[in-house]
């Protein structure tokens, strides 16, 4: 499961993301987002899509993600 950022709370929420759901949260287009994901797949970030269309990441993915938060919030 991807954990993501609620905006309006700042809370987080960690029901399952689904593509069209994280093209809808950050007003992409479903080609920008299939792009993306594309990308996060080729750099090991993220499981190939399945037919649930659930976005499930990688042990690699989580801790580059949690790096990442790290050094963004430091």
């Amino acid at each position: 499961k991807i954990c993501w950022s609620s905006s309006a709370a700042g809370e987080k929420n960690s029901s399952p993301l689904s593509s069209s759901r994280l093209c809808e949260k950050f007003q992409l287009s479903r080609r920008e987002c299939t792009y993306y994901l594309k990308k996060m797949l080729e750099c090991g970030y993220i499981f190939p899509l399945e037919n649930t269309d659930e976005i499930r990441l990688t042990s690699f993915g989580i801790a580059r993600g949690e790096e990442l938060g790290y050094r963004h919030e430091t």
